[in-house]
């Protein structure tokens, strides 16, 4: 199996390489060139875009290869088609044919349609985005692929654009002709170009999202036996490549059937639904979630590659225990330059020892003392890349703004030297930092277009929610308005994520936004500073970069500096970091209200302005070698909700009190309970109180 799958990724590979196989290409740099226009409304655009289209606004040009000019169509009237020049096929007849071309269009209740002939009256005829609802709208770059295999015989051919009923608007750029098939584009394109670069093979699904070739990320439901989950892989053909947080997550790698084309390795759906549609019926449901193992990325830069060693006990020495009251920042980047001054005293030792080869912690990683290493599954998070290092830079620098703040960096490293990660790295960095580790945020300075936005991603950031955890995201640096092409894991429908994009600060107090800043009125939470940022760099000197990643942990550091003064809780840090923002009404168009952040509203708020609070009220603790989880109230309640929470989410024990008494002690009984994390959640006056806790 290992020697099939090896063979198709190398196909898959030299598939990802440009081909030199085009006979016809057509980019529109400066003109329709020969294009006829069969009704008023198709022309040229040297933009790219669709500007007299009443409500185009500030929407992004066409993300095509090419760039520069496009075929632009914004009406007037709901019928009107433009016909290429007729196109000699190669001799002798090709034994494929292949037409590509990137769209991006807008419609009420009308389509939009591709026809291509050939002289001896052969033709194919395709509807564009046939799923797209009424008043829909595609990416701003969708590249499509369709087989001509049919007109292979056609001598000479000619390629229709068409449109019937409402349509807002249509942008056609690169159109080609093909006599063997061209690989899939990546959305945006530089990803593909930069994965090619670095050397990985990549598939690409649907929505442009790359992924790697013949793996899936599998959320495991708990409750088999290792031998049963073994024969629900055997049954797939699938192999376990590598698990984490306690088994729940894990990554497969297969050569193809169910879920991949064996040819082509390209996704034959998504991988959710072909288990939901094709699996359950034979009663083996063991997962609840396959996601392609998508990539995603924040600085993509060309290093070298050296995989970090694992970490000994002379490196692990000079870093004292953490506090135990620190606030807990997880920072899921490239890693961080562990003997970097700047970050001296920051980053996060928890009470794993090292050499020992156990699990000190209960956390389900051994010997883990500074975090983990996802990309190389060891205890070694060093940056080989620099944005890691930047972005804790940033945080660390943020938080001498205020006296007495104990604050600790958790660095988990989810992306490589090329500052490439995986959803999987990602999803176990998600759920190791806040149902294992405790982590109070978690700064997440990447993100990718596509893919659905991935299920297993949004499920673990739903999870650390109810772990108590704020997440933190960089909206990206492309330009694009997020409405119509949504980065993730930004635009999550979730409380516990803001979104983050980026501003310039100039004399007199103004921040115009970032013009490299993704942007939505609608979808970022705020703007913070992020042009020629300040921070650290590997090796103890200092860097400027720019981007919304070096925003993101700017407000990242403002949570954290709330949680000093107030105790954490993220939804009331999150309440308060919008609710002292700026309201600057020149970024009112690109974020929601105009709001940017106000480092000074931070180290000067009173405890009684927020509506939460986390558990410094209560004691809450496991009573000491038993399974019981006592409770006491410093102060007396009305009625009281308890509640507590297994890794999954699951309810295991609730109580309801008509009131509680001060020093009253509440027992829990957890005895039934298995050994491992639990949250406890505590509802009282109009506030909520919540707490981590291992049962050992």
């Amino acid at each position: 199996m290992k020697s099939l799958v090896t063979a198709l990724i190398l196909t898959i590979f030299s598939l990802s390489a440009p081909l030199s196989a085009q006979f016809y290409a057509e980019p529109f740099n400066d003109g329709l060139n020969g294009w006829e226009v069969g009704a008023i409304g198709f022309e040229f655009d040297e933009n790219g875009e669709a500007e007299d289209f009443l409500a185009w606004g500030n929407r992004s040009r066409i993300q095509s290869e090419s760039l520069g000019g496009a075929m632009i169509f914004t009406g007037p009237g709901n019928i009107a088609r433009v016909i290429s020049p007729s196109t000699q096929l190669p001799i002798p007849a090709p034994a494929e044919l292949w037409l590509s071309f990137h769209h991006y269009f807008s419609i009420q209740d009308g389509q939009v349609n591709v026809q291509v002939k050939g002289t001896d009256g052969t033709s194919i005829d395709v509807i564009l985005e046939q799923g797209l609802v009424t008043a829909g709208e595609s990416s701003s770059g969708e590249y499509h692929l369709i087989n001509l295999g049919a007109l292979t015989q056609s001598g000479s051919l000619t390629i229709q654009f068409g449109i019937t009923g409402s349509v807002n608007f249509l942008i056609i750029d690169d159109v080609q002709l093909s006599v063997t098939r061209p690989p899939l584009v990546t959305f945006p394109r530089y990803l593909g170009d930069s994965l090619i670069r670095f050397g990985f093979p990549f598939i690409v699904d649907e929505t442009g999202a790359p992924a790697v070739p013949f793996q899936l990320v599998a959320d495991m439901l708990p409750g088999f036996t290792e031998a049963e989950y073994q024969m629900f892989r055997d049954m797939l053909g699938a192999t376990l490549i590598r698990r984490c947080v306690c088994d729940r997550l894990e990554v497969w790698e297969m050569p193809g059937g169910v879920f991949f084309d064996p040819a082509t390795g390209e996704p034959l759906g998504n991988p959710s639904q072909i288990y939901g549609n094709t699996l359950p019926s034979q009663g083996m449901n063991k997962v609840d979630g396959l996601d392609l193992n998508y990539y995603n990325y924040n600085e993509l830069k060309l290093n070298e590659v050296a995989p970090n060693l694992p970490l000994t006990p002379a490196d692990v020495s000079p870093f004292i225990p953490a506090p135990a009251d620190a606030i807990k920042i997880a920072v899921l980047d490239t890693g961080l330059d562990l003997d970097h001054p700047d970050l001296n005293g920051y980053v996060f030792r928890n009470p794993d020892d090292i050499g020992n080869d156990n699990d000190d912690d209960n956390d389900c990683l051994i010997d883990n003392p500074l975090g983990w290493n996802f990309v190389d599954d060891n205890n070694n998070p060093n940056d080989d890349n620099g944005h890691g290092t930047h972005v804790s830079g940033i945080i660390a620098n943020s938080l001498n703004l205020c006296d007495d703040c104990v604050v600790q960096l958790i660095p988990y490293k989810t992306h490589d030297n090329f500052g490439v990660g995986t959803l999987f790295a990602s999803a176990c960095a998600t759920l190791q930092a806040s149902v294992m580790d405790g982590a109070d945020v978690i700064n997440a300075s990447w993100g990718f277009y596509g893919g659905g936005g991935s299920t297993i991603l949004k499920n673990a950031i739903d999870t650390a929610q109810n772990y108590g955890t704020l997440f933190i995201a960089a909206v990206g640096n492309d330009m694009l308005n997020l409405n119509y092409d949504p980065q993730y894991p930004a635009l999550y429908d979730l409380g516990n994520v803001l979104a983050v994009g980026a501003h310039d600060t100039l004399p007199g107090g103004l921040r115009p936004f970032a013009a490299f800043s993704n942007f939505s009125n609608d979808e970022v939470d705020l703007a913070a500073f992020g042009v020629d940022v300040e921070s650290a760099a590997p090796g103890g000197g200092t860097a400027l970069k720019s981007g919304t990643s070096m925003a993101a942990p700017m407000v990242s550091a403002a949570a954290c500096l709330y949680g000093c003064e107030n105790g954490f809780n993220p939804v009331t840090a999150s309440a308060y970091i919008l609710a002292n923002a700026f309201n600057d009404s020149d970024l009112s168009e690109v974020v929601i209200d105009g709001k940017a952040l106000d480092v000074s509203a931070f180290c000067t708020a009173p405890l009684e302005e927020t509506g939460n609070k986390p558990a410094v009220a209560f004691s809450i603790r496991f009573r000491p070698g038993s399974g019981i989880i006592d409770i006491i109230s410093f102060s007396g309640r009305g009625r009281t909700e308890i509640e507590v929470f297994d890794t999954e989410g699951g309810l295991v024990v609730r109580r309801a009190f008509a009131q509680l008494n001060a020093r009253e002690t509440i027992g829990l009984s957890m005895e039934a309970a298995p050994a491992g994390m639990y949250l406890v959640v505590i509802q009282t006056g109009g506030r909520v109180f919540t707490q981590r806790l291992v049962k050992r």
